[in-house]
C-alpha cells in the first residue's frame, strides 16, 4: 500500500501525455457493463479529478493511465477489458461528437491513413503511421515516444479502436493481425495488418437514390398512359423526397450542434487569449498597480467570486503573506490576516498553497473535503472559516523565481472548476511573475544607478584628494631630509619619529601612485615577445630573495602581444604580495592552452582570508597596514584591458593566482 501512494505522490513528475477523451470513453464503458463499480473511487486510486476527466483540455500521465487500467482490469476480472473498452470508445455513445468527425474522412481507409493526426488528439505518447497496402487493407506503425513505457492493456486498447472505427463504418467481416509487438520479444514497435470487406455503405447509398432513378423513369413512360398513374407516381416521388429532407435535417442538426460545440470551444480559447493579451498591455504599463490590475480583471472581467494574491517576505522568503484580495466580507479579510501568511518551507506540509509555492505548478482542488485532514489544524480552520469548497491556486514565477501565489476559491458548488479556469489562471500568474521582475529590475537598475553616481562622487573627491596631496607630500619628505642633514645629535625617540613618518609618507607616496594607475586609462604599448624574459627581469631585480622563487620554463617558445612595461608591473605586484603572506616559496609558472597563456602565481603563505576572498579584487580591500588596497585592483584593470582575465585559488598551502591572457 506504501509503494502505491509513493506512486501516486510521484504522477506530477510524469510528463501528461494521454488526453481526457480516452479515459472518459473507459468511464463510459464501467458504467454501462459494470454499474457496481465506482466510479469515483476509481478516479481518485488513479490520481484523477472527475471534472477532469470531463474536460477535453485536460491530459494525463503514464503513471495515471497505468493506476487507472490496472485497476479497472482487477475490478471487473476481464482479462481482454482493453479490447473491449477500445471497441466500446469507437461506439457513437462514447464518442459523441467525435463521431462525426471521423465519419467525415468517408471510409476507414481514410481514417488509418490519417491515424497519426487522429491519434495526437488523443495520444502524445506514441507516433502513429497507417499506409494503404491493398484495396481494402492498410497497415499500421505505432512507435513509442522517447522515455515512454505503456503498458500490454494499451496493446490490446489499440487493437480494439481499430475493430471499433471498422464497425462505425458498418462493417462487420474484418481482421486485425498483430506481426509485431512491443510487448512481445523484445519488439520496438507495434505493427497491425488490418483486412475488411467492403462495407454495404456504399450499396446502401445506390439504393438510396434507385427509387429516384426509377420514378423517373416510370413518371415519363406514365405520363404518355395516364394521368391518374402520373397523380400516384408524383405522391410517391413526394414521399420519397420528404423522407430523404427528413434524414438530412436530422444529420444537419446533428453537424450544427457539433459545430456549435466547436465554435463555443474557440470562442472559449480567444476569449481567454483576449484576456491573456488584455492582462499583459495591462500589466505593461508602468504607471498602473500591477496586483490592482490582476485583481480587476480576476473579478470584473473573468466573473470569479473570490480571490487573494500573496507574496513572498522580502524579510522572510519562506513565509507567504497577504497582499490583496477581493470579493471576501470584513470578518473574512480578517481571517486572512490573523494566518499571519503560510510558512513554504516545511517539507512535509501538504496545503494547496505550500505545495503549488514549491513545486512551482497550478493545484486545483475541486473538493476541499477531500484534503481537508491534510492540512494542518491552522490551515483547516481557515478554511472552515471562509467556507471553501473548491480552490485553484498557482505560483507567481518568471523563470525559476517564484514571487508568491495566486488564487481563487469557491463557497459553493454550483459551477464547478475545470482546467481550462486552471490553465487561464496560471497564463496570468506568469505574467504577474514577469511584471513584478520588471519592478524588481527597475529597483534595483536605480540603486545601483544611484550606487554608480555615489562612487563617482566618491573617485572624483579621491582624484582630488590625491592630487592635492601631491605638494604637501613632497614638503615632508624635503623637511625630513633637511632634519636628518641638520640636525645629528637627536634623541632615538625622535629618530623613531621620523622614521614612523617616513614609513607613513612612503605609504602615501604609494597609494598616490597605486591610485594614479588604477584611476587613468593604460597607455598601452603593445609588443610581441616571450613573458619569461620579463619574468627573468623580475627574478634578478629580488636578487636578494632569489633563492626563494622557481621558475618553470614551457618548452614551447611563447610569444605574447602586451605591454611590457604593465607585464613587469604585475608580476613585481604578484611575487611582493606573496612575500608580505609570508611566502617562504613563491613559483611562476608559464603554460600554453589553445589560445590562451596562462600564468600561475603559486606561494606557500598565509592564503586568502574567507572575509575578503568575495571582493579582493575590488579597490581598498586589504589586510595589509602598510597596503593601499589598490593592487589587485590594478592587476585586474590591466589584465582586462587585455583582454585577459585573473583569478585566484586557495591551496592547503598558500595560494595561487592566475593570469589568462591571449596567445599571440
Amino acid at each position: 500500500m506504501k509503494a502505491i501512494e509513493e506512486e501516486q505522490k510521484s504522477i506530477t513528475d510524469e510528463p501528461e501525455l494521454y488526453n481526457s477523451r480516452a479515459i472518459r470513453a473507459y468511464v463510459s464503458y464501467v458504467k454501462k457493463e459494470y454499474p457496481y463499480i465506482d466510479i469515483n473511487d476509481l478516479l481518485n486510486y488513479s490520481g484523477i479529478e472527475p471534472n477532469e476527466v470531463e474536460d477535453n483540455k485536460e491530459w494525463f500521465t503514464q503513471k495515471q493511465v497505468n493506476l487507472f487500467r490496472n485497476k479497472i482490469e482487477e475490478l471487473t476480472d476481464n482479462e481482454n477489458i482493453g479490447y473491449d473498452a477500445g471497441i466500446f470508445s469507437a461506439a457513437p455513445e462514447a464518442l459523441g461528437n467525435y463521431r462525426e468527425y471521423l465519419l467525415s474522412f468517408l471510409s476507414p481507409r481514410s481514417v488509418f491513413k490519417n491515424i497519426n493526426s487522429i491519434a495526437k488528439t488523443l495520444t502524445r505518447s506514441c507516433e502513429y503511421s497507417g499506409k494503404k497496402i491493398g484495396q481494402n487493407s492498410v497497415e499500421i506503425r505505432v512507435v513509442p515516444n522517447e522515455n515512454v513505457k505503456e503498458i500490454k492493456m494499451q496493446c490490446d486498447n489499440r487493437r480494439g479502436y481499430f475493430a471499433g472505427v471498422l464497425q462505425l463504418f458498418n462493417i462487420t467481416k474484418f481482421n486485425i493481425d498483430h506481426p509485431e509487438c512491443m510487448f512481445e520479444n523484445n519488439g520496438q514497435e507495434c505493427r497491425y495488418i488490418i483486412t475488411w470487406e467492403s462495407s454495404r455503405v456504399i450499396l446502401r447509398n445506390i439504393f438510396r437514390f434507385l427509387p429516384y432513378f426509377l420514378i423517373i423513369i416510370v413518371f415519363s413512360i406514365q405520363f404518355y398512359i395516364s394521368i391518374d398513374n402520373f397523380i400516384i407516381f408524383i405522391i410517391i416521388l413526394l414521399v420519397f423526397i420528404l423522407k430523404d429532407l427528413i434524414d438530412n435535417k436530422l444529420q444537419n442538426k446533428k453537424i450544427r450542434t457539433a459545430y456549435r460545440e466547436l465554435m463555443n470551444e474557440i470562442e472559449n480559447n480567444y476569449s481567454s487569449s483576449r484576456v491573456i493579451l488584455s492582462v499583459a498591455e495591462s500589466l505593461s504599463n508602468e504607471n498602473n498597480n500591477i496586483f490592482d490590475i490582476v485583481i480587476s480583471f480576476l473579478s470584473n472581467q473573468l466573473g470569479y467570486n473570490r480571490g487573494v494574491i500573496m507574496i513572498a517576505s522580502e524579510t522572510h522568503p519562506q513565509r507567504l503573506c497577504y497582499k490583496i484580495s477581493f470579493g471576501y466580507n470584513i470578518d473574512e479579510i480578517e481571517a486572512w490576516n490573523e494566518q499571519n501568511g503560510f510558512n513554504v518551507s516545511q517539507s512535509d506540509s501538504q496545503g494547496a498553497f505550500v505545495v503549488a509555492y514549491r513545486e512551482k505548478r497550478p493545484i486545483l482542488v475541486s473538493d476541499m473535503q477531500k484534503i481537508k485532514s491534510k492540512l494542518s489544524e491552522r490551515s483547516q480552520k481557515l478554511v472552515e472559516r471562509l467556507n471553501v469548497k473548491a480552490l485553484i491556486c498557482c505560483p507567481i514565477i518568471f523563470k525559476e523565481n517564484v514571487y508568491g501565489i495566486m488564487a481563487i476559491d469557491q463557497k459553493s458548488d454550483n459551477i464547478p472548476f475545470r482546467q481550462s479556469d486552471r490553465n487561464l489562471l496560471m497564463s496570468i500568474a506568469r505574467l504577474l511573475g514577469i511584471a513584478i521582475n520588471n519592478v524588481n529590475q527597475k529597483k534595483e537598475k536605480e540603486i545601483l544607478k544611484a550606487k554608480a553616481a555615489a562612487k563617482e562622487a566618491r573617485e572624483d573627491f579621491a582624484r582630488r584628494a590625491m592630487h592635492n596631496m601631491r605638494n604637501p607630500l613632497d614638503a615632508i619628505r624635503t623637511y625630513i631630509a633637511c632634519i636628518k642633514r641638520d640636525f645629528t645629535d637627536i634623541n632615538n625617540d625622535l629618530k623613531d619619529i621620523i622614521v614612523k613618518v617616513e614609513l607613513n609618507a612612503k605609504r602615501i607616496g604609494q597609494l598616490t601612485e597605486d591610485f594614479s594607475r588604477w584611476d587613468k586609462p593604460l597607455n598601452m604599448r603593445k609588443e610581441v615577445f616571450s613573458p619569461n624574459i620579463i619574468i627573468q627581469e623580475v627574478i634578478n631585480s629580488f636578487e636578494s630573495n632569489k633563492n626563494q622563487i622557481s621558475i618553470i620554463y614551457n618548452p614551447t617558445e611563447l610569444l605574447i602581444n602586451v605591454d611590457k612595461s604593465s607585464l613587469k608591473w604585475i608580476i613585481e605586484e604578484m611575487i611582493t604580495n606573496a612575500q608580505k603572506n609570508n611566502a617562504k616559496k613563491i613559483s611562476i609558472d608559464v603554460e600554453h592552452n589553445g589560445n590562451r597563456i596562462k600564468m600561475f602565481f603559486r606561494d606557500d603563505g598565509n592564503g586568502i582570508k574567507e572575509e575578503i576572498r568575495k571582493k579582493i579584487f575590488e579597490p581598498y580591500e586589504t589586510t595589509d597596514y602598510m597596503g593601499t588596497g589598490l593592487g589587485l585592483a590594478c592587476i585586474k584593470k590591466m589584465i582586462e584591458e587585455h583582454n585577459g582575465s585573473v583569478f585566484f585559488e586557495n591551496n592547503s598551502f598558500g595560494a595561487t593566482f592566475v593570469i589568462d591572457l591571449p596567445f599571440n
